[in-house]
């Protein structure tokens, strides 16, 4: 809506409700977590962030000053538990403010460092591990194969494009090059992206990243267009969309 400007939803397993982030499209100061029921479309503020995720019990929340913040939470109830602990500092932010961080069961990826002179960063058991990027460190949008194997994210530049980072093999492949905004299906075989050829408007394509198939179109529309997750099954695709500069969140 107008009023909330409601942006990047992250979905809560077995809740039927997804964490949105609310306020200023542009200013982070009233920025705040909210959790959105998806069949009575009520939202109810969980507290001040700039963008939430869910893992392990836990509700992770960066904040416009580059921490990331940890508070467990209830699906069941809806509710946090406890008092917030921060767990990381220096999480680049990008705009509006959002901290660029992704989850997987064996880790934590996050992006670092001021613009242009980006890190990767990976936070395991055995501390945090800086990856040896081998393109430009203009980069944005880290995230995480399900798995934990890989790292998709998109690079600016001349290196422009989605990037893979094998963590196994320590290698780093170009996915594609005219491509933003990575998503990983829920079984890791492939990554949907926002596709840069826009000579025949907006496309969302998915892509296989073993193998040399090419790209096929999911939806092909007159506005902007970005996809954001699939749902465990990999049956559908939410996403976000502009139309009339107005936000929407959709699912395909």
């Amino acid at each position: 809506s107008a009023e909330h400007n409601y942006q990047h939803p992250s979905p809560v397993p077995g809740s039927g409700a997804v964490f949105l982030r609310a306020g200023g499209a542009s200013d982070d100061a009233d920025a705040r977590v909210v959790l959105l029921d998806l069949e009575t479309g009520v939202p109810d503020t969980l507290g001040v962030g700039t963008r939430a995720a869910f893992a392990s019990g836990y509700l992770l929340v960066s904040s416009a000053d580059g921490t990331l913040l940890a508070q467990r939470f209830d699906p069941g109830a809806r509710e946090t538990q406890g008092a917030a602990v921060a767990v990381l500092d220096g999480v680049r932010t990008a705009g509006p403010g959002v901290g660029e961080f992704a989850l997987a069961a064996t880790g934590l990826a996050f992006q670092t460092g001021a613009p242009g002179a980006e890190q990767l960063v990976i936070e395991g058991p055995g501390g945090p591990a800086v990856v040896p990027l081998t393109t430009g460190a203009d980069f944005e949008s880290p995230t995480l194969s399900p798995d934990g194997r890989r790292i998709a994210f998109e690079v600016e530049g001349d290196d422009r494009g989605i990037w893979i980072w094998d963590r196994d093999q320590r290698t780093q492949q170009l996915l594609l090059s005219e491509a933003r905004s990575p998503v990983w299906t829920s079984d890791g075989s492939r990554v949907a992206f926002r596709s840069l050829d826009e000579d025949d408007g907006f496309r969302i394509e998915w892509v296989p990243v073993v193998g040399s198939a090419p790209p096929e179109t999911l939806l092909a529309v007159d506005f902007p267009v970005h996809p954001v997750s699939f749902s465990p099954d990999d049956a559908g695709l939410a996403l976000r969309a502009l139309r009339d500069d107005d936000g929407d969140i959709g699912f395909l």
